[in-house]
């Protein structure tokens, strides 16, 4: 955390409801070689278990949407897993905008 916390590339947004945080929404933006420009992932966006299916998600996001767009952005996506588990994730976003544009590959390197 404290990595991100000094890093001038990382933003964070909580949603707080009666003084307690309830959800957030972390974006990385980084520049990128293949268009020139400045593009925004959503790293992390996460809702507390209670609070799911009460807008708090879809509140962040679009703030966060609107925080890129003002910061003069023009493109924000994001990494979703491929496990079943993930298929409401999926669906949430679909419902938002986003759409499915490739594969990712990694590949865990050992530490030396």
């Amino acid at each position: 955390m404290a990595h991100i916390e000094g890093s001038p590339n990382y933003f964070t947004f909580v949603a707080e409801l009666e003084g307690a945080v309830v959800g957030m929404v972390g974006l990385r933006m980084q520049f990128s070689y293949v268009s020139n420009d400045i593009k925004t992932q959503v790293s992390s966006l996460v809702t507390k278990k209670e609070f799911q299916g009460r807008g708090v998600g879809r509140a962040l996001l679009a703030h966060a949407e609107q925080w890129v767009q003002e910061q003069g952005g023009h493109f924000i996506y994001l990494n979703s897993g491929i496990k079943e588990e993930r298929l409401e994730a999926h669906e949430f976003y679909k419902k938002r905008g986003y759409m499915i544009t490739g594969y990712r590959f990694a590949k865990k390197l050992q530490r030396s």
